[in-house]
């Protein structure tokens, strides 16, 4: 089925199927004379001149009335001197009857699509919101999860930021993205979702990648102002009206169009509905990680699983559980969002050891990854024992504490993560996992 396009305001529409013509001609949007251009014709030409559509534009006569002779109107005969005097007094006009060419349609094509900018701002607008708010929010997200392994102090900066500070930062960066995706795919994701594309206007041509990342990075600037917030109100709002007065931004003028290719109310409010979506689903996101935050940044009740006995965890601290090394149970963990210092709480049992045997058994097993610094000295809490370390892997500082509750044998590691050179220990967070097995 031949698709076509119609010019509706100075912009041309499609592509759309011929019922949808004839459906567009019933209800007034299509007239005569509007013009029309489907695959295979040399350029734009009125309706009433195809003849695909002659049963919309060419009225029909009834038939001759039965037993009555059809009127013949007389002809007025013209005296042939009279017709060469016409002749003779209209002047010679030499017709360039020379083909158009390929280039030549594709000027005129390009001079139409500068008549008028397609009034759709806020088509465009949601659009361009769909596009920065996915692609942020999955390249935010992966930085998130690679950047543990790359910087650690990168990672918890990136953890604790505000959404609204990484999404600025993240920016220029989705708009290289976008133009990447634009080159490789020719469009969009929210423009392909929206039924609209960018189209170059200096030549027939697709834009190539150094012209789509320079057409984004105008977006950027000159369109949002860098994504600042109150300042680029003072961008969006004049480009909005240009649009909606159909005059392209000051980002685009003489350069792009952004112009529907699918005419299709169905299409936008999908669109619409899509995005408003999107932004709901980051927005509760947000929400909930800022809420963990909220959480975390406060002291919080812990009940350690072991004892049931209930301690309150100081402020900044993450608490989690993982498996013990080699089938040992489990470890308690916890994480100083800001430090980057991690605490670990486990016990074991082993009847009839005292706690020097215990203590020797645990350095010959730690010494594998740990160097100790110093002896087991006595902690300012009762039946507590300190010694401080070293890892091996990063020589980072660490902290051992030890306590024994029947035969039940508690310690607490501390690793520091990215320092190599404070003090590992938190007093305050010592007292609090002791606590939780009994010792105040």
């Amino acid at each position: 089925m031949a698709e076509w396009h119609y010019v509706a305001d100075g912009n041309p529409v499609g592509p759309v199927t011929a019922d949808d013509i004839h459906e567009r001609f019933r209800d007034g949007t299509i007239k005569r004379d509007t013009l029309v251009w489907t695959d295979g014709m040399p350029g734009w030409r009125a309706i009433h001149e195809i003849e695909d559509f002659d049963s919309l534009t060419k009225k029909k006569l009834p038939p001759p009335i039965p037993g009555v002779s059809p009127v013949v109107p007389e002809v007025p005969v013209i005296p042939v001197n009279a017709v060469e005097e016409a002749a003779h007094a209209v002047p010679h006009l030499e017709i360039d009857e020379r083909p158009v060419s390929a280039l030549e349609r594709q000027q005129i094509e390009l001079s139409n699509l500068r008549v008028s900018e397609p009034r759709i701002p806020w088509t465009r607008y949601f659009a361009r919101t769909f596009d920065v708010s996915v692609l942020g929010t999955v390249l935010i997200s992966s930085i998130l999860l690679i950047s543990p392994y790359v910087s650690l102090p990168f990672s918890l900066y990136m953890y604790t930021a505000d959404n609204r500070l990484l999404m600025l930062f993240a920016l220029p960066f989705v708009m290289v993205l976008n133009a990447i995706i634009i080159t490789m795919f020719g469009n969009s994701l929210g423009k392909k979702i929206f039924g609209i594309h960018a189209v170059n206007v200096q030549s027939h041509k697709r834009f190539s990648f150094q012209e789509n990342l320079a057409r984004e990075l105008r977006v950027w600037g000159r369109g949002m102002a860098l994504g600042i917030p109150i300042l680029n109100f003072f961008t969006m709002i004049p480009a909005y009206k240009r649009v909606a007065g159909g005059r392209p931004t000051l980002y685009d003028e003489g350069l792009a169009s952004v112009r529907p290719y699918a005419d299709n109310t169905g299409r936008r409010t999908f669109g619409f509905l899509v995005t408003a979506l999107v932004l709901i689903a980051i927005l509760a996101s947000n929400t909930i990680d800022k809420e963990n935050l909220e959480r975390t940044s406060r002291p919080y009740t812990w009940i350690n699983p072991e004892t049931s006995l209930s301690t309150t965890i100081p402020g900044g601290w993450e608490s989690y559980t993982l498996p013990g090394p080699s089938g040992t149970g489990v470890l308690y963990g916890f994480t100083n969002l800001k430090t980057g210092v991690v605490a670990f709480l486990a016990v074991e049992t082993a009847e009839d050891l005292t706690l020097v045997a215990y203590a020797d058994a645990l350095e010959s097993s730690l010494s594998k990854t740990m160097n100790f610094v110093d002896d087991w000295a006595r902690y300012d809490l009762p039946d507590v024992w300190k010694r401080n370390a070293t890892i091996k892997d990063g020589n980072h500082p660490a902290a051992l504490l030890l306590r024994q509750v029947s035969s039940s044998f508690w310690r607490v590691v501390y690793v520091d993560q990215v320092s190599k050179s404070r003090d590992v220990e938190n007093p305050e967070m010592t007292k609090a996992l002791f606590a939780s097995v009994g010792a105040k």
